[in-house]
């Protein structure tokens, strides 16, 4: 029995129904999600197929939610990333070869809303991807304060580790991002964390006021 998956074209707004073995399912997402045009019917169209369950039987694996998951994240589509969830796609699903999940990816691209929500669902806040490196740090070395906030508030490791022994605060230090070095420090991360290089926050910061910043904090003996 063939697969078949229903397409939706939001340029136009129409259905149509394609045989996965003759259609590649990759470009089948990036239509799905990409588009900037047609929100609320697509929301609906989307809505539609996921209580259909037709998105689920898309490939021959269980990993599709996770997959569309991933393309809706990278394009910061809120409402779509909340019918996955409500869906059953898995909130700390790791996509990718480097394990990172849709909390560091949102996080990465700035996606404050979609932060919050995948916060109210539980995801794990300290998870780390391959190399160590958890959402926290994503966002440190973004300067997204505001999702920085978020992470903190939800008890995020200030001074989790990766596997070069880099901390959120190295990282936000290094690429001058002031403001999340304050609420780094204001919520306890570590100023003599040494890197694997044996670098600090302080050696590695190159803006005066970051630099100030961390040799007045007071530390911790």
């Amino acid at each position: 029995m063939k697969k078949i998956c229903i397409l939706i074209s939001f340029f136009c707004v129409s259905i149509s129904v394609f045989d996965l073995h003759s259609r590649n399912s990759e470009n089948l997402f990036q239509l799905e999600v990409n588009s900037e045009s047609g929100d609320e019917q697509e929301n609906q169209a989307i809505q539609l197929l996921l209580a259909e369950g037709v998105l689920v039987e898309i490939g021959d694996d269980d990993d599709n939610l996770d997959e569309l998951m991933l393309e809706a994240l990278e394009a910061g589509r809120t409402r779509i990333v909340e019918l996955l969830l409500q869906a059953g796609a898995d909130v700390d699903a790791a996509f990718e070869n480097d394990g990172v999940t849709a909390l560091m990816v949102a996080s990465l691209e700035g996606h404050g809303r979609i932060v919050q929500m995948l916060l109210n669902a539980q995801a794990g806040v300290d998870a780390t991807n391959n190399y160590g490196k958890t959402a926290l740090m994503f966002a440190a070395s973004e300067g997204y304060e505001e999702i920085v906030a978020q992470l903190l508030a939800a008890r995020a490791n200030v001074n989790a580790v990766n596997s070069d022994g880099e901390t959120a605060l190295i990282f936000a230090a290094s690429l001058d991002h002031a403001q999340v070095v304050r609420l780094l420090l204001d919520a306890g991360a570590n100023v003599d964390a040494v890197n694997r290089d044996g670098e600090t926050a302080l050696t590695l910061a190159r803006d005066p006021m970051i630099k100030d910043l961390l040799r007045l904090h007071p530390r911790s003996h």
